[in-house]
């Protein structure tokens, strides 16, 4: 994806060729004055809001990941960074947001389609299904790249004509030339509102953001409170968590392990996993595809008490190795609706 710095035409390449910066992205930044060959326009960008939300069916591309989204609904989320490891927790809000994955940018992300998931309805016994939702994922505000389609059908995901509608739309000003009548804008249904999806699908809404940084690799958690779930005749309370390592060192590093504990006060224990890289893959992060994510469950005795940590392992490209952080992160679900919510979600 490209994007002519003078017109702010957005563009996608067909071989997704990407530069980056230590200070600031662009890989959405060519200086030609007309697209090279193999390149297509496929909207115009906007302005970037540094503290206003964005609204549900605001198209953006993704920052870090490249791909093609668009928001279903936003929250204001509590985040918890280390930015070394002799540094004090800092602590501040973010909106984050949860969004749908344009399918033709599937195979081109660098982290599963299926990472988020639910409880479905199950065999009427008490037990629910674990459910996977392909192509969706949760962004925070400064990831955000918004613009407006040119293309006339501009995105492809089973959910998209569910859950949003097409309305008029007017170019940015001194950018009609350049979409004309073509830009298009998107909002969710009107017996669709935003809250009310809030509301029902409680898993939606991140509880925390956690992240820390050693050596220049930065690991981030977001956790999710799915509910509870009958096992084997035990209730027990269901998280899910999404978890990123990004390679900030400018050179290419491989993840060859990693281990995660999680601590549950009620059985005074610790579980462990070990593996090989991540979920049978074993990422590469380069300064051109630095960043990968992946998407696990816990299933916890306690709603409030638990505990995750761990660490990777990482090679560089002389052979040496070195161990990275995985932050400490509370499993403890704030399960009432913050006050801001309304606020942060209806638009």
């Amino acid at each position: 994806m490209i994007a002519n710095r003078n017109s702010s035409v957005l563009s996608m390449c067909v071989m997704r060729k990407f530069s980056t910066s230590a200070r600031r992205p662009v890989r959405f930044r060519f200086s030609n004055p007309s697209p090279p060959p193999g390149v297509k326009e496929i909207g115009v960008f906007t302005k970037q809001r540094d503290e206003a939300l964005y609204k549900p069916g605001q198209m953006f591309l993704h920052k870090a990941f490249a791909y093609r989204g668009i928001v279903i609904c936003s929250f204001n989320c509590r985040v918890i960074s280390k930015p070394r490891p002799d540094a004090i927790n800092l602590e501040e809000t973010m909106p984050y947001y949860q969004v749908l994955v344009h399918r033709g940018d599937w195979q081109h992300i660098k982290f599963p389609v299926d990472i988020t998931s639910y409880l479905g309805d199950g065999s009427g016994r008490g037990e629910k299904l674990l459910t996977v939702i392909n192509g969706m994922d949760c962004v925070a505000h400064n990831e955000v790249l918004p613009f407006l389609p040119t293309e006339r059908n501009p995105f492809d995901h089973d959910l998209f004509s569910r859950l949003f509608e097409p309305v008029e739309a007017t170019s940015p000003a001194g950018l009609a030339a350049v979409a004309g009548d073509r830009d298009l804008k998107y909002t969710i249904r009107k017996e669709l509102m935003p809250n009310d999806l809030v509301n029902q699908r409680s898993w939606l809404r991140p509880q925390a953001v956690y992240s820390e940084v050693t050596d220049g690799v930065k690991v981030s958690v977001i956790t999710f409170y799915l509910g509870t779930n009958l096992m084997a005749g035990v209730l027990k309370h269901c998280w899910r968590y999404v978890m990123r390592v990004e390679n900030m060192t400018g050179h290419p590093v491989t993840l060859r392990e990693r281990v995660i504990k999680v601590f549950s006060m009620n059985q005074l224990n610790q579980t462990s996993a070990h593996g090989i890289g991540v979920g049978g893959m074993v990422p590469i992060l380069t300064p051109t595809q630095p960043v990968f994510q992946f998407s696990s469950t816990i299933d916890l005795q306690q709603l409030k008490g638990g505990q995750m940590w761990g660490k990777f392992k990482l090679e560089r490209e002389d052979g040496s190795f070195f161990d990275v952080t995985i932050p400490n992160v509370a499993l403890e679900a704030c399960t009432e609706k913050p006050a801001e919510q309304t606020e942060s979600v209806v638009h």
